[in-house]
């Protein structure tokens, strides 16, 4: 069975794409900014793309499309592959800043995906994990 959103859905969401459809995403207060819709009713909005898995929230201030999380969850996993790794060397990897790295990596972290041991983090899941299946 395949989701499928509503007209207001559908349109919330065309307007965020271009938004979320980069390697570092505006954050939602940005967004919202940009799209003229107060922060608190965006996050109200969010909710139902979030359940219909049209988009990723990955903490309470950015949000991904999911195709984009599969990419930055290939990235870890190939870094892994060779050890554990740092947020750091995540950050290099995938060429976004550093304070979205970690905020993904505890994303990761907190779906199973990864496992943080002190400064460094191994693959322990699968990546389906981060979309609920």
């Amino acid at each position: 069975h395949a989701v499928v959103l509503s007209k207001d859905e559908q349109a919330l969401f065309e307007r965020l794409r271009a938004l979320l459809d980069r390697p570092q995403p505006m954050s939602l207060g940005d967004a919202g900014k940009e799209l003229r819709i107060p922060l608190t009713n965006l996050q109200k909005a969010l909710r139902a793309l979030v359940a219909k898995g049209a988009i990723v929230l990955v903490s309470d201030k950015r949000a991904y499309l999911p195709d984009a999380v599969r990419r930055l969850a290939q990235a870890a996993a190939a870094l892994a592959a060779n050890g554990p790794f740092t947020a750091n060397a995540y950050r290099d990897a995938t060429g976004i800043g550093r304070n979205l790295a970690i905020e993904l990596l505890e994303y990761f972290d907190g779906r199973g995906f990864t496992r943080r041991t002190g400064d460094t983090r191994t693959v322990v899941g699968d990546a389906d994990r981060l979309f609920g299946t």
